[in-house]
């Protein structure tokens, strides 16, 4: 079970009538969030048969006040109560099929409503049932859009209630210090290192105008226990709950020297290549477009201009001599990497094996240079091309 579940103050059931329930209706519960906005209000009131409005959107039929059952919409306090028992299993049927995987739930406020299988096994495993009835006491929660009944003598109800007590707290403009530290709506633990350049490559069908770097300055924060190159980019702080330090962290410096050194942190100024020999026992299975000899490479075209290269093998079946021939390895073109001045671009090749490409005996590939290839940072750090 998730630890950061979202619990109201209060929640809001609207009804339908059914017949196989105890109380001859069943609910649907939504929440209003820290904002008082109630979430999932459309399908909800889609589904509700409320007394004097519109039965569902694809009918004009209203609601009549049923005689028997009190359709009204209820709102309730969502604190700790211990009135609930299960009801039963039931089926959903539809279009991907069906299966037990519902259960019924009744709360002695009058409401049935249904939980999935997964939290009642967690229910099961963190409080006792006797017979029907669940022993302890219960919250209604949220994971997304899902209903949990949460029991509020597990650990994961003190976590999701510190994660919800977050959600409505927030951290201004003035509260921020590079240096300092802050907890996030997330409950993530994160040092502010400031507002910097970031530095980041475009993919393939995005616009290219200048180049495939694109740089934007944003706020820049480094989580606890985070990874090398591992940041966190916001344009504001609406994400964050708490400030947690009023003066810088030890180890600032520290992380400011490790992020003048990230790889998104700077600009690309050139490459640097390393000598590679492709490994001429390393034969692929033959399989359509597999690599030869352990490629990709690159090959140098001149001090700015490399290309991303696979050798590969090509054999073609002859109808008329029943049996493959023409065979001959080729090299295939992948990407071309450049640096012109301060624009880095790289360009997918359409060449491919059905071009007039030239073929090589595996001596005549030996004579050929290939090498690994490095991104140069204007921090002067290096970069492995495939991992830029």
């Amino acid at each position: 079970m998730k630890s950061q579940l979202f619990i109201p103050k209060e929640v809001k059931a609207g009804f339908q009538k059914r017949d196989d329930t105890y109380t001859k209706k069943l609910a649907y519960i939504i929440y209003k969030d820290e904002k008082g906005k109630l979430r999932k209000e459309t399908s909800w009131r889609q589904w509700c048969h409320i007394p004097g409005a519109k039965k569902s959107k694809w009918s004009d039929e209203i609601v009549e006040k049923d005689k028997e059952v009190d359709l009204t919409p209820v709102d309730i306090e969502n604190i700790p109560h211990d009135g609930f028992v299960l009801n039963k299993g039931v089926q959903r049927y539809g279009h991907w099929g069906n299966g037990r995987n519902m259960i019924r739930v009744y709360d002695d406020r009058g409401l049935e409503f249904e939980i999935t299988t997964d939290n009642l096994m967690f229910i099961l495993m963190t409080t006792n049932c006797h017979k029907r009835g669940l022993e302890g006491e219960f919250v209604y929660a949220w994971a997304g859009k899902e209903l949990i009944l949460l029991p509020t003598g597990c650990e994961e109800y003190k976590e999701s209630a510190e994660f919800t007590g977050l959600q409505a707290k927030k951290v201004g403009r003035t509260d921020m210090t590079p240096g300092c530290a802050y907890t996030d709506k997330s409950q993530r633990k994160l040092v502010y290192l400031g507002r910097f350049n970031w530095y980041t490559k475009l993919g393939y069908w995005q616009s290219k105008k200048g180049g495939d770097i694109d740089m934007k300055k944003h706020h820049i924060f480094v989580e606890e226990g985070a990874k090398k190159d591992d940041y966190i980019i916001t344009d504001g702080f609406t994400t964050l709950a708490t400030k947690d330090t009023d003066t810088p962290v030890e180890n600032y410096a520290e992380l400011m020297e490790d992020f003048s050194k990230a790889k998104y942190a700077s600009m690309p100024v050139g490459f640097v290549e390393q000598s590679v020999t492709p490994d001429w026992d390393k034969e692929s299975d033959g399989s359509y477009y597999s690599n030869e000899f352990g490629s990709p490479f690159f090959i140098k075209e001149n001090e700015n201009v490399y290309k991303k290269v696979a050798i590969r093998y090509e054999s073609r079946y002859n109808y008329r001599l029943h049996k493959q021939t023409e065979k001959g390895y080729y090299i295939n073109d992948d990407y071309t990497y450049t640096i012109d001045g301060d624009n880095f671009t790289s360009d997918w090749s359409s060449r491919n094996r059905n071009d007039d490409d030239k073929r090589y005996e595996k001596e005549g590939l030996k004579s050929l240079i290939f090498c690994e290839l490095f991104i140069k940072l204007e921090s002067g750090r290096l970069v492995r091309i495939d991992q830029y």
